[in-house]
């Protein structure tokens, strides 16, 4: 059972209120003064006045020569709830971090402050949306949340979820419903959630796909039903350096994802064989009609 009446939801959840050409209580991209991406209101509505729009820009040429870089590329589109640290995100985008930054949850948590402070538990993030695809592109949108809390003196991630796609499944112009299932495999109650929009494109494009977003809601757990868990389900070594295996998910369907919501694997069927990740980060096995466990991989 879920409900939202006098739950916590996000500020300005359908973006009514701006200041300027930012919806107040959301951020985006922004450094030296450029707005990085390309965010604006919409009298495009699926209710009230106004929507948002998210979608990628071209880096400024100032700023390509600030960067001491050669030439311009397209930065995705980008809408958060928190706060950005911007330098920390450009040292990643720059290359100053290492190889799946983006992937290791402690350095996502450090990207990120001023989320939703939770007193409940959410399970669900609802909305609308529709996405104006260039033809042709193989541009996408991913919609995601983190789950955060402090755990052994560090604040991190620790659950959350992601809705994406990049195929406009009805006629031009209609607002579509979406539904992005929160995930928290821990037993620590979430404290804080970071909500992103981000909309991707290839480097070198010059048209931009469009994502518009309204009428955002937040669905809380009720506390009434919990999940029941075989907690005979074990995942070992974990931490692992990249190769584990399960022991009580025989016969089990076991869907492996990030800490995005991506889904990184899927095991139709689990036989006692051994798994490997390469990628270092935290992830989510959902073992079908069992559990859902955390692994880490170093």
């Amino acid at each position: 059972m879920a409900f939202s009446i006098n739950a916590q939801q996000l500020t300005n959840n359908g973006f009514e209120s701006w200041t300027g050409n930012i919806p107040q209580g959301w951020n985006t991209l922004g450094f030296m003064g450029f707005n990085l991406c390309d965010v604006n209101k919409t009298t495009d509505a699926h209710s009230g006045e106004f929507a948002i729009t998210v979608a990628p820009a071209m880096l400024p040429d100032m700023l390509v020569a600030a960067m001491g870089l050669t030439e311009s590329f397209s930065i995705p589109g980008f809408l958060t709830n928190g706060t950005i640290n911007m330098e920390y995100l450009m040292e990643m985008m720059g290359g100053g971090m290492q190889e799946g930054a983006f992937d290791d949850p402690t350095m996502l948590a450090n990207l990120f402050t001023g989320g939703l402070q939770l007193q409940g538990q959410p399970s669900v993030i609802e909305g609308f949306y529709k996405f104006d695809q260039v033809e042709g592109s193989y541009d996408m949108f991913l919609i995601t949340a983190f789950l955060l809390a402090e755990v052994e003196g560090q604040r991190t991630i620790i659950g959350g979820g992601a809705f994406e796609g990049g195929i406009t499944m009805k006629a031009a112009g209609e607002y579509q419903s979406f539904s992005l299932q929160l995930l928290n495999p821990t037993d620590i109650p979430a404290t804080e959630m970071i909500v992103l929009a981000v909309v991707s494109a290839e480097e070198a494009a010059t048209d931009f796909s469009t994502l518009y977003l309204d009428d955002l809601n937040v669905v809380y757990n009720s506390g009434i039903e919990e999940a029941i868990f075989d907690n005979k389900v074990a995942v070992y070594p974990n931490p692992t350096s990249g190769d584990f295996k399960l022991s009580g998910a025989e016969g089990s369907k076991v869907i492996i994802s990030d800490v995005l919501g991506r889904e990184v694997l899927n095991i139709e069927k689990y036989d006692g064989q051994s798994v490997t990740l390469s990628q270092k980060g935290v992830y989510f096995l959902n073992i079908e009609g069992k559990q859902t466990q955390k692994l880490i991989v170093k």
